[in-house]
């Protein structure tokens, strides 16, 4: 038999020993296998994980891989050393949040889906996963912060007239101006920082 445990609490070293444990701290481990093992199966039919984007789709793959290795390292790093989090939260945390969010803003099949949008719904998703834990006076910093990540990153397209946080990402507009994805959210939109609109 095989046990997979989160943590060894309130584990003896007694019980480890005999049952022959492995635990791996997820500081030792880091991020990034969680990410791998996760895009892996994205996209698989068989394990009820339906997406916009293929199993079989090495090339979009591949570009969300080096949109975690190009922003997240530096975001977390950021989070930890320059801001404020309303609730502390561990780097595989936000990046588990972030791969769940993505794959859920996706999961819909009939999405016309180009690097553009993937690049722009991954984007949105990052921003609040990663600085959704952030205090309100935070925020103008992480804002600024994500501008300077993106700049040359010419699929990103963020949106100018405010914070990021005021909008939120269309994937189902299909009116060729791409850049009009992003919606700022109206005043009737409920003010709570973990809704998705």
């Amino acid at each position: 038999m095989i046990f997979e445990v989160q943590d060894l609490a309130v584990a003896s070293p007694a019980t480890v020993s005999r049952c022959g444990m492995v635990y791996i701290d997820t500081t030792e481990l880091g991020w990034k296998p969680y990410v791998r093992t996760w895009i892996k199966e994205l996209g698989n039919l068989d394990e009820a994980r339906p997406a916009c984007i293929k199993k079989d789709d090495p090339e979009l793959k591949d570009h969300i891989l080096d949109l975690f290795d190009t922003f997240v390292e530096a975001s977390n790093e950021f989070i930890e050393n320059e801001c404020i989090q309303i609730v502390q939260t561990c780097e595989l945390g936000r990046v588990a949040s972030l791969c769940a969010m993505f794959e859920s803003c996706i999961q819909d099949t009939k999405l016309e889906v180009t690097k553009q949008m993937i690049t722009q719904t991954w984007l949105w998703c990052y921003i609040w996963c990663m600085g959704g834990c952030l205090q309100d006076n935070n925020w103008e910093k992480w804002d600024t912060f994500v501008r300077g990540q993106c700049e040359d990153l010419a699929d990103a397209r963020l949106p100018t007239q405010t914070d990021l946080f005021s909008y939120h990402y269309n994937s189902k507009l299909r009116d060729g101006t791409l850049g009009r994805r992003w919606c700022q959210r109206s005043d009737t939109t409920l003010r709570c920082r973990f809704s998705i609109c």
